[in-house]
């Protein structure tokens, strides 16, 4: 967002201590290039974080699966405080969603880059859920986005020349 020169403010949210510095240290950076209005970082949990009612314009989240990625061993990790995927759903997933409505002005906009995804022989399907819930708390379904990712071609990968992975993005508006 800084660096788009488009005069931005950018509000980041990271519990992982050293991803949070990093991204000090990079912000620090853009503000010395004088790109972007600033920003801020708050090194907690996402469903933690409180903002000011109605602050923001636009929220962007890609947020940690369930159980897929392990970032650190940190008990601020959603993965780490939640056994199971109702519990994660129902104490990380839905209080970031609802602090995320809260913060968005009227017709704000939010987008997740989110998949299903299968982990030790286990398929977990989280879209339409967490599509569900971001009705529930308030948000209109816009639209999908696909995301292109890498794929390369190779052994062991199934994948020829011609292959592409994606993967959704998903908009709401307040």
């Amino acid at each position: 967002a800084m660096t788009s020169r488009l005069g931005f403010h950018y509000t980041g949210i990271d519990p992982n201590t050293q991803t949070h510095r990093g991204l000090e240290a990079l912000g620090e950076l853009c503000n010395s290039l004088r790109l972007g209005r600033g920003f801020e970082m708050h090194n907690i949990p996402s469903e933690q974080f409180k903002p000011e009612a109605e602050s923001y314009d636009a929220a962007f989240s890609s947020p940690p699966y369930f159980n897929l990625e392990t970032y650190c061993d940190e008990p601020t990790q959603c993965m780490n405080n939640f056994s199971n995927i109702n519990d994660w759903f129902e104490g990380y997933v839905t209080p970031t969603l609802e602090m995320i409505f809260l913060a968005l002005r009227k017709e704000g906009v939010y987008a997740v880059n989110i998949a299903d995804y299968k982990a030790d022989k286990t398929e977990f399907e989280i879209v339409d859920r967490w599509k569900d819930i971001s009705k529930q708390v308030g948000f209109k379904f816009v639209e999908q986005v696909d995301m292109l990712l890498n794929v390369r071609p190779g052994v062991g990968n199934n994948k020829d020349q011609n292959s592409f992975k994606s993967e959704g993005i998903y908009i709401f508006q307040k």
